[in-house]
């Protein structure tokens, strides 16, 4: 028997959620199930820290194995008083499942675990099962079939495994690592099924495949559409690079830690072990970030390299103004402007959205629209220019203008940023608190007129009266100690930190941080606007170190194998379009060597960008496809006079002299350090 009835009980009173795992302790040395106290709660506790065992419908499921523990059993307990246990579904519990087994029975535990799980996935069954009395708990738990998981060698052959990669921009890690799984099942015998999500979501999974899964794969850096399909399935969540490299290791602990996932039709609740994505705060935080950064891509690509091919091709000087041509250059010149105004609200409500979902978007891109907007000129008295903000804090109450003249209030990225936070934590919050009112009506109305009112106009009065200014002495404060450092002919340091942290995770997190300054930056008709042309270059520098490395690795001690050679030449054409995560195979194979020549080859570029005249007109995303679009030219006039930027094809031929010069020491470094470690083994092995 797993379970018998003293293991069943009740507690009273208003207890937090360490009091009633020391209570299960307690309980368990009483009945010579544990031998002392300490180590099984400690082990309580640690799992806790990992990730909350509270799941939904007011149930925990706690679990430790320790070498204190005698054998596997099963402790139920009701909570008289409701109790947080930060549950999936955010609600209180009242009952807590508690399993214990000795630590040599890891694989009990885990079988334990799932068939319970299972169990709790089925509405009904929790309904009943929290009616039962003592005897009749004890009956159903020791009733429960506990399925036994085969061996690695004797599944071989029969696992249909179905998932889903997806990564921020929904490009490189997403289909390296759906490649790197596929490619692992069919060395196993295994049918392995891969949904890629990303800009265009391919071999989407049917729910007849779905059905028939023995487990659920997701390999993500950013929240996945439609987690609610794989609910009462086994499912195992792991960080979308590990695959890439460690795919053999990733299937092992699919069959080992999967777990049921749970949540309600309509929502992504997930109770499985994650493996590499850790549960921390700053971790959650940067994924909503990125999961808005991926959704904002393809409109600053669109309106960049529209922009530069409607400047290069369609815009001339004439008496004086430098403008379109025709009416249809002045039709695409509106287009991608449009595009880039867009681009504001689109990052903000996909933030919100991966924070609270699809009822959070409106509000947040609203807001974010507004704190976008400029000023516009407004004639006084007939015969003096006023620029009047569009939109700004009520400073001067009888004009209602903004305080400084000829400046833009516009926050831009910075106010998207803050907006999608805002809402998308204010709404989270507030459908937390509400899932508590059952009125059919009043569910009705939440998401199509409450919370898009008041999720607007109270955020709207907060950034007016409270929030607005400091957010804007920010971004002047960042302009101006770039503008600083311009002044003080040290921009060349900004280009250098930012180039190398392009280079260093290779489209990861550090990666989208440097790229997101060069974004908030793209706008400023100053000398700061090289910070984007220096991300622009870098972006592609990894793969110029990889191509000149192909050149010219059988002159130096650099090895390439033929499989590394391939890969070089896929790295080298994804670079031209300013995909860096073509050099992950490397960086992967080998960090020590490969990271450090990536990072000091993006270092020296972005110095020398900041050096050449790496300045664009517009914001692209990066690669030589930017020459190609006419992104880059020169000016005979200040940019800080008013100046515009031209193109001119010979003069932007500067832009490649960073690419490569940076290439070339990028491969130097990395047969350097090539030599050093391999003198270094010998040395060793004598």
């Amino acid at each position: 028997m797993i379970t018998n009835e003293k293991l069943v009980f009740s507690i009273k009173g208003k207890k937090t959620k360490n009091e009633i795992l020391e209570e299960i302790s307690k309980k368990l040395v009483e009945e010579k199930i544990a031998l002392s106290l300490k180590p099984v709660l400690n082990g309580f506790k640690k799992r806790e820290k990992d990730s909350t065992t509270g799941l939904a419908d007011g149930i925990a499921i706690p679990h430790v194995s320790s070498k204190e523990i005698s054998e596997a059993k099963i402790v139920v307990v009701k909570l008289e008083e409701d109790v947080d246990w930060k549950s999936l579904d955010g609600k209180p519990t009242n009952l807590v499942i508690a399993i214990v087994v000795p630590e040599p029975g890891r694989n009990e535990h885990f079988e334990l675990l799932t068939s319970i799980s299972a169990k709790l996935a089925d509405p009904k069954f929790v309904e009943s099962f929290k009616k039962a009395s003592v005897k009749e708990i004890t009956k159903i738990i020791n009733s429960i079939k506990v399925e036994k998981k085969a061996k690695k060698s004797e599944v071989k052959g029969r696992i249909k495994v179905v998932g889903v990669t997806t990564c921020i921009t929904g490009v490189a890690h997403t289909f390296l690592a759906a490649k790197a799984l596929e490619d692992e099942g069919d060395k196993r015998g295994w049918n392995v099924r891969i949904e890629k999500q990303g800009q265009m979501t391919k071999d989407i999974l049917t729910k007849k495949e779905i059905d028939e899964a023995d487990y659920v794969i997701i390999a993500k850096s950013k929240n996945i559409d439609n987690a609610e399909r794989f609910n009462g399935k086994l499912v195992y969540t792991t960080e979308v690079a590990k695959p890439i490299t460690k795919a053999a290791e990733v299937f092992d602990a699919m069959i080992e830690k999967s777990s049921i996932q749970s949540g309600k039709q309509g929502g992504s609740s997930v109770s499985s072990v994650e493996d590499g994505v850790k549960s921390g705060k700053v971790k959650e935080v940067m994924n909503h970030l990125m999961a808005g950064i991926s959704f904002m891509i393809p409109y600053i690509a669109m309106a960049g390299i529209t922009l530069g091919l409607t400047t290069a091709f369609g815009f001339e000087y004439k008496d004086g103004v430098f403008g379109p041509k025709n009416h249809l250059a002045n039709a695409f010149n509106v287009l991608a402007g449009q595009a880039f105004t867009l681009y504001i609200p689109i990052l903000a409500m996909y933030i919100a959205n991966s924070i609270s979902g699809r009822k959070s978007m409106a509000p947040a891109a609203i807001l974010a629209l507004v704190l976008n907007q400029g000023i516009t000129p407004m004639l006084v008295e007939g015969s003096t220019t006023e620029y009047v903000a569009q939109f700004a804090p009520f400073y001067n109450w009888g004009t209602m203008s903004f305080m400084f003249t000829n400046v833009s209030p516009a926050l831009g990225f910075l106010g998207a940023v803050v907006a999608g936070y805002m809402i998308g934590y204010s709404v989270k919050w507030f459908t937390t608190q509400t899932d508590k009112v059952e009125s059919q009506v009043f569910q009705s109305v939440l998401p199509l007129l409450l919370i898009p009112v008041l999720f607007t106009t109270i955020p709207f009065m907060f950034m007016m009266f409270i929030g607005y200014l400091p957010l804007f002495y920010l971004a002047m404060g960042l302009n101006f100690l770039v503008q600083l450092m311009a002044d003080n002919h040290m921009l060349w340091l900004a280009g250098g930190l930012m180039g190398a942290m392009i280079c260093f995770d290779l489209g990861g997190p550090v990666n989208k941080i440097a790229m997101t300054i060069g974004v908030a930056m793209m706008m400023n008709h100053d000398s700061t606007s090289v910070l984007n042309g220096v991300a622009a270059t870098a972006v592609s520098i990894p793969a110029f170190v990889l191509m000149f490395s192909w050149a010219f690795s059988r002159f130096t001690p650099l090895k390439m194998d033929e499989q590394d050679m391939t890969a070089a030449g896929s790295a080298t054409v994804m670079g031209m379009f300013g995909i860096t995560e073509g050099a992950i195979p490397f960086a992967a194979k080998d960090p020590k060597k490969w990271i450090p020549s990536f990072m000091i080859a993006g270092l020296v570029g972005g110095i020398l960008a900041s050096f050449t005249g790496v300045v664009d007109n517009v914001a692209m995303w990066g690669g030589p496809i930017i020459w190609a679009s006419g992104g880059f030219g020169s000016t005979h006039i200040p940019l800080e006079q008013g100046g515009v930027v031209t193109s001119n094809w010979t003069w932007t031929l500067l832009y490649f002299i960073p690419l490569i010069v940076a290439g070339f020491v990028g491969f130097l470094t990395a047969s350097g350090l090539e030599f050093a470690y391999t003198k270094k083994e010998l040395k060793n092995a004598n």
